[in-house]
């Protein structure tokens, strides 16, 4: 079993800053293909991150989607990162590399 890259994106609820990271996660597959990743939603809470169906889920201060790419496609999460990644954190939108155990 390979590990997988995580990126995590927080985005505000409305403006560009959304519309940026709304647009750049429809383009994930066109880079990475059907099979090359996995989309996590979650929303924020003061008291943290959340999946959106639970109760704290209800007014969330902001949202955030997990990323995981299949490290084995790595030219392809190399585009990610160049084309779609970096370009969000100019508009507004917190991206973190999200470290997983061994």
């Amino acid at each position: 079993m390979s590990a997988t890259s995580i990126f995590e994106i927080e985005f505000p609820r409305t403006g560009p800053a959304f519309e940026q990271a709304m647009n750049a996660i429809a383009c994930v597959e066109h880079h990475m293909g059907e099979d090359g990743f996995r989309l996590e939603s979650l929303v924020r809470h003061p008291s943290g991150l959340f999946e959106p169906w639970e109760a704290t889920a209800d007014v969330p201060s902001a949202y955030a989607v997990r990323i995981h790419l299949d490290p084995l496609m790595g030219t392809a999460v190399q585009l990610v990162r160049s084309e779609l990644l970096v370009p969000l954190m100019a508009h507004g939108v917190t991206v973190r590399a999200i470290k997983q155990a061994a």
